[in-house]
């Protein structure tokens, strides 16, 4: 069953002009460190990272990176959009993305140099621990965004990486070899898991060898 994230409360974010029709979010100067107590990439982490890996290339409109996001994110979590704005607003809070609206109707996000070091940290975090709903999003995430770290920190993240993938194999492994049911599908199934895993630790190993890994 899809799940959906409720909205969450946010404090308001202060808007400043900058011409006639140009409105900025500004992010608290102040704002404690994002973070900072996360001991692994957690749901709500995961979902910072979506946005501002959305938003890394080129500025877009909300309702543009809602639609991204529910690709992004789908099936575990489809956000509505009124989800989606809070959790900005939060993030330009911070000071991690900036909101600008230039015309009625016609608002547009942009990570921030903050946003840019903020999403290397979470890359390096722990990844969610075995079981976790979101752990194929984590590594998705990770895997995709690998470019947006340092060449110096890329070795690390992706060999937690392949620690996952093999995890997530001897696991899929085992309950090949111990299940019980009368379905021959369900043996089927559960033989593609194995072979899927496998191709995508070998695909891992690939990234791992590669100079740019």
């Amino acid at each position: 069953m899809t799940r959906r994230i409720a909205p969450e409360t946010s404090a308001a974010a202060r808007l400043r002009h900058y011409g006639d029709a140009d409105l900025v979010w500004i992010g608290a100067a102040n704002a404690p460190a994002p973070g900072r107590a996360a001991s692994s990439l957690g749901l709500e982490q995961a979902l910072e990272l979506a946005v501002l890996g959305i938003t890394m290339a080129r500025p877009l409109p909300l309702d543009r990176i809602a639609e991204l996001l529910r690709r992004i994110l789908s099936p575990a979590l489809q956000p509505t959009l009124e989800v989606v704005e809070n959790r900005l607003q939060e993030l330009a809070r911070r000071g991690l993305v900036i909101i600008t609206a230039h015309k009625p109707g016609c608002t547009l996000v942009r990570r921030s140099a903050a946003g840019m070091r903020y999403a290397r940290t979470l890359l390096q975090l722990p990844g969610p621990p075995p079981g976790a709903a979101h752990r194929d999003l984590a590594v998705m995430l990770k895997v995709c965004m690998l470019d947006v770290l340092a060449d110096g920190n890329r070795p690390a993240v992706v060999a937690e990486l392949r620690r996952e993938l093999q995890a997530a194999l001897t696991a899929a492994e085992a309950a090949a070899r111990h299940c019980r049911s009368t379905s021959a599908y369900a043996h089927l199934w559960l033989e593609r898991q194995v072979s899927r895993l496998r191709d995508d630790l070998r695909w891992m190993e690939g990234v791992a060898a590669s100079p740019s890994g």
